[in-house]
């Protein structure tokens, strides 16, 4: 089957975790993997992971892979990689953490 002409505006529309989840799958991380790395629960990672199935029209992890690099490739300009937490971000984040770890 011959993938579709890929829409190079897709990763532009991404928030910040999106693209977060979507660079770890494209590395090749399982969820429990890359909830450990984004201090997300598994769950919520599958949820995004879904989410990016259904934005990218993709059947699994894999098609959905080999579609954001083709995306990428063609607009070299768009980084999969997140912006930088701002201290506000960090402090939610952290405080989440904490509660986690202590309840």
């Amino acid at each position: 089957m011959e993938p579709g002409p890929i829409n190079i505006s897709i990763i532009r529309r991404l928030n910040a975790r999106h693209k977060a989840v979507l660079l770890l799958l494209c590395k090749g991380l399982r969820n429990s993997e890359i909830a450990d790395q984004l201090r997300l629960s598994p769950r919520t990672v599958k949820w995004y992971v879904s989410q990016l199935l259904l934005i990218y029209d993709a059947s699994n992890r894999t098609e959905l892979a080999g579609m954001a690099a083709q995306e990428v490739a063609m607009d070299d300009s768009q980084l999969l990689t997140p912006p930088p937490r701002t201290g506000q971000l960090h402090r939610a984040l952290a405080e989440s953490f904490r509660r986690h770890l202590y309840y």
